[in-house]
Parts: C-alpha cells; structure tokens; sequence
C-alpha cells in the first residue's frame, strides 16, 4: 500500500509534525493559551486526523474497519484506568498541599461558558465529568487517534515488530506534544525542557498501552474513550483543583503517571501472555 511506504510515512509525519509547530506559533502569537478560545485551542488535535484522511487515500477503508468492532470489555478497563490515573495524580497533590479549595474549584473549568448553571455546582459536575465530559471530547479523540492509533501504528508494523512499533508510535505521539510544552507552557509551564522530556515519557508510556489495546481488540474504541476520558477529566478535574507547582511529580502526564502506566503495562505483561504472543506473531 502507498500510503505506508517508507517516503510517504515520512512526509505524512512532517507534515503532521509542520502542523503542530505552525498551529502552536500562531497561538503563541495571539499571545497564548490564555488568550484564544478553548476550543480553538482544542484544533490542533483534529489536524493529525485530517492529514491522514486527505492523504492516505486506499487506507480509509482500512481504518473503517477499526471502528466495527465496540470493544466494551477493553473501553470499560481503559476508561476506568485514566478515571483511576487522574484521580491518583489529585489525591498525590492533596497530600503535598499543592491543590486548591474544593469549593468553588468549577470556576477554573475551561469550559465553564458552556455549561448550564446547575451543572456547575456539586454533586451534579462530577457527574458530568464522569457522563457527558468524555462524550464532548469524543471527536477530538477520535480524530487524533486515526493518526496515532490508527494510521502510524499500522504503517510501523509494516516494517516493524508489533512490540516496538506499539512503543515507538507512543513516543512519537509524545514527540508532537513538544511544541506545546515550549512555545504555550502547555501542562508544565516555565519548564520547556524537562517537561517536555518528562510529557514525551508518559504519553510514550500511555500510547503504549492505547496501541497495545487497539491491536489487542482489532479496534480504535478503546484508545478513543482512554484519550476522551483523560482529555475530560484533565480540563474539567486535575487542572481546576491542582496548582501548577504539583505537575512535575503529582501529575499523570508526570512521575506519577508514568509509574502508573508502566506497572499497567507490566500487568498487561504478565497476565495476557498469549495475547502478547499472539499480537506478536500478528506483526
């Protein structure tokens, strides 16, 4: 298939990678993250999703395909693990003192303009977040994953192990969140380079466990709802409540959630054996 050989892979990466660098420029130009609407904001995952569909012709039916099957085993345990993931990072940055009031926190939600009032008070707000947040951030996620999930994955293991592509697309996934670490303060301010180290590890980490159950299933349902419920409950819970000063070490894109991700990727290890094996000789 063209669309996975060797220069064409390359340039769909640049391109996407081009992308992000010009997309996050003009943000900073208008003065940063702060001064443009969330929701533009928000664009810069939709672009990796719509280079793949404009660019790789014959592989859309393909990725057709990873959506047929729902997965509702595999959704339940990702959703369930960033619910867990995000829920860790804010306990950890209670117990170092670097979290605000719990009341009146909704106000720091980014997404607060959209909300109805009584949506904004509690209990009602966790239950948005647990129920509507994630289905809002659905297209996003669905967007960037036929990139990552989807498309990268396939065209690494046509030249590559399963194991190592499953790696090495998460690592490049972290790779392309570098310019916004750098140029918009995006999750680790005022730390461009150990952040951006430390960001590319864990999404290296998590993107591993996301390709890891998108082979596993013959589906993107799994990665889609983990990016939606981590993207939901980032914006609309961990952000609001921890301060900035915690995101190094209590964070799930920081120390703490890399050790997260990897004692999941060791379970996923040691109790899916011949799954593996099986994944493995799928390459």
């Amino acid at each position: 298939m063209r669309a996975f050989q060797p220069g064409y892979l390359i340039t769909i990466m640049m391109t996407t990678f081009a992308a992000q660098i010009l997309f996050c420029l003009l943000v900073a130009r208008e003065g940063g993250i702060t001064q443009v609407p969330f929701l533009v904001f928000g664009l810069c995952q939709i672009i990796p999703g719509i280079i793949v569909l404009t660019a790789t012709g014959s592989y859309r039916r393909q990725l057709l395909g990873l959506f047929k099957k729902p997965a509702f085993k595999l959704v339940i345990a990702l959703s369930l693990l960033a619910t867990f993931a995000v829920l860790s990072a804010i306990t950890l940055a209670y117990i170092n003192g670097n979290t605000r009031p719990l009341e009146g926190f909704t106000g720091h939600y980014a997404l607060k303009d959209w909300l109805p009032a009584p949506f904004l008070g509690l209990p009602n707000y966790f239950l948005y977040l647990l129920c509507l947040a994630p289905l809002l951030h659905l297209f996003n996620a669905t967007t960037e994953e036929i990139m990552w999930r989807g498309y990268l994955l396939d065209a690494l293991r046509n030249r590559l192990s399963t194991g190592v592509s499953i790696f090495a697309s998460g690592l490049i996934w972290g790779a392309w969140h570098i310019p916004m670490v750098v140029m918009l303060d995006w999750v680790f301010p005022d730390q461009p380079v150990v952040g951006s180290l430390m960001f590319t590890a864990s999404l290296a980490c998590w993107g591993s466990i996301m390709a890891w159950s998108r082979v596993a299933a013959r589906s993107l349902w799994p990665a889609i709802m983990m990016h939606a419920f981590f993207n939901a409950l980032t914006i609309g819970l961990y952000n609001p409540l921890a301060q900035p000063n915690a995101f190094l070490i209590s964070n799930h894109w920081g120390v703490a959630g890399i050790l997260i991700a990897l004692s999941t990727l060791l379970l996923i290890h040691l109790f899916y054996p011949r799954k593996q094996a099986s994944i493995q000789g799928a390459s």
